[in-house]
């Protein structure tokens, strides 16, 4: 079985390296250091490319599942396209230090393509994917999706959370500092975004309730329609403000801390990443200090883009009252942080 070490990205120095069969040493003994790695400076924004591009040639630390579906892509043939990745946070990353991928070959077929990816710091592993690859079929299938809402409004006539945010500062629920301080996070999101709301959101159920939105990348990706750049922002967008799903259902309580424990991705059909994509999320099940968020990604035109499942740790507090929690989601419903008052912390 062949392995291929890639040093990009989020480090450069060392080229592909192979281990072949005979190579029985533990994966650590025979994983370059990464204190011997260069770290690849940030690029200068180009103004001809989406700022998701610059941005994923040096993704943080808290994003390595981008990079890791980058890493794989770049080993299976221009005809495979990626229809599912499975991930799992597995350690805290130092985001000081570069990070070494490790693309392993577990199977080439005729149809499907199989790699396992992992970052790693230190010889240690820290985050872990596995990516499935389909070559287009041909013949007859199956075909269903479920449509968008009926009563969706289009992403133009949705804000930008930005009055939110002013309506907080006016209520005394927001400093002008803080206020600042989202303005100027929010000029830096690769991605744009317009809230729709939560379908359902007085239904004491959480299970029953939908967070909807719009979101694209800035700008124009430079790429073609369905090209690594789009599945790559994709899987960098899915993750925003996702595991926030259970904290929007659950208006009652007060998180203390919030983990991702892992991330799944389904690809349906190809997309442009700059266009706008509606995200619906829900969470059907919470327990055992775990929750599990449900999200579906569809383009403009109501096709049905991607599937994303996600599982993370939440520590809960206590409980609010019903007044408190609808001030709180009112407002988060606005706001960069999105987890109603949490602390989110992900293992990298």
């Amino acid at each position: 079985m062949t392995k291929v070490s890639l040093g990009e990205y989020l480090s450069i120095g060392h080229s592909s390296a192979e281990n072949t069969a005979d190579d029985t040493d533990d994966n650590d003994a025979t994983m370059p250091d990464s204190t011997s790695q260069t770290v690849k400076p940030p690029p200068p924004p180009l103004p001809h490319h989406s700022l998701i591009e610059s941005t994923l040639e040096l993704t943080a630390l808290t994003d390595v599942g981008p990079t890791s579906l980058a890493a794989a892509i770049r080993t299976v043939p221009e005809n495979f396209c990626i229809h599912s990745m499975h991930c799992y946070f597995v350690l805290a990353g130092d985001w000081t230090i570069p990070v070494i991928y490790t693309v392993e070959l577990v199977r080439d077929g005729r149809s499907f393509a199989t790699r396992t990816v992992q970052a790693r710091q230190k010889g240690r592993c820290i985050f872990t994917t596995t990516c499935s690859f389909q070559r287009p079929s041909e013949g007859l299938g199956l075909e269903a999706q479920e449509p968008l809402p009926d009563d969706l409004p289009p992403p133009e006539n949705c804000n930008d959370g930005e009055e939110v945010a002013r309506r907080m500062v006016q209520d005394g629920r927001m400093t002008e500092e803080g206020f600042a301080a989202w303005k100027k996070t929010k000029a830096k999101d690769p991605f744009e975004r317009r809230l729709v709301g939560i379908h359902n959101n007085n239904n004491p159920n959480p299970t029953t309730k939908r967070i909807r939105s719009w979101v694209r990348a800035k700008g124009t990706i430079s790429a073609p329609r369905g090209a690594a750049p789009h599945l790559e922002a994709l899987a960098y967008v899915s993750d925003s403000w996702f595991l926030g799903t259970l904290l929007r259902a659950h208006k009652a309580a007060r998180v203390g801390m919030m983990v991702s424990l892992d991330h799944t991705i389904y690809f349906h059909s190809p997309f442009r990443a700059d266009e706008w994509m509606f995200l619906e999320s829900d969470t059907p099940w919470a327990g055992d200090q775990r929750g599990l968020v449900h999200q579906r990604i569809c383009g403009k035109d109501g096709r049905l883009i991607a599937t994303c499942f996600q599982e993370g740790l939440v520590r809960v507090i206590d409980l609010k009252g019903e007044e408190e929690a609808e001030a709180d989601v009112a407002g988060n419903s606005g706001s960069n942080r999105g987890e109603g008052g949490a602390r989110k912390e992900s293992k990298l």
